[in-house]
């Protein structure tokens, strides 16, 4: 998980993730794009938003998958908040999910545990994740 444009994107982003799990416990499913020239933003899904995360993930995909056709990005990361069977055991945990990829073919899905203390602050805890099928940047 050592890749500058997926680092960026999380450090510019990550914070909008946190925010919405202080202040509400959770989030609606978002996107980072990066240009070709490095700016980061955030991408939300167009109306009308879907009522599944499912669903918003799904529209997102489709709508930057335009957007790369259009040569307008050059990576992208859609975060959700998720749960994950970490150990293998049942027991599932809450993360921030981030599936990243970019025009040089890279695809990773990694997990970002968290937990919310009383005073609702997030604690991030060791990021994990593998390689992932590119759904964005898809080979021709």
């Amino acid at each position: 998980m050592e890749n500058a444009d997926y680092k960026a994107i999380i450090e510019e982003l990550l914070p909008h993730a946190e925010k919405e799990l202080s202040v509400a416990g959770e989030f609606m499913p978002f996107a980072g794009i990066m240009s070709a020239d490095g700016d980061i933003e955030m991408f939300l899904v167009g109306t009308p938003i879907p009522e599944k995360d499912e669903e918003v993930m799904d529209s997102l995909v489709r709508d930057l998958q335009k957007k790369v056709e259009k040569g307008h990005i050059s990576a992208t990361c859609i975060f959700a908040d998720a749960r994950v069977d970490k150990h293998g055991d049942g027991g599932a945990i809450k993360a921030v999910l981030a599936d990243f990829e970019d025009q040089a073919g890279t695809a990773m899905r990694v997990f970002i545990p968290y937990s919310i203390s009383g005073d609702n602050a997030v604690v991030f805890e060791t990021t994990f994740g593998n390689d992932a099928t590119p759904k964005i940047f898809k080979t021709k």
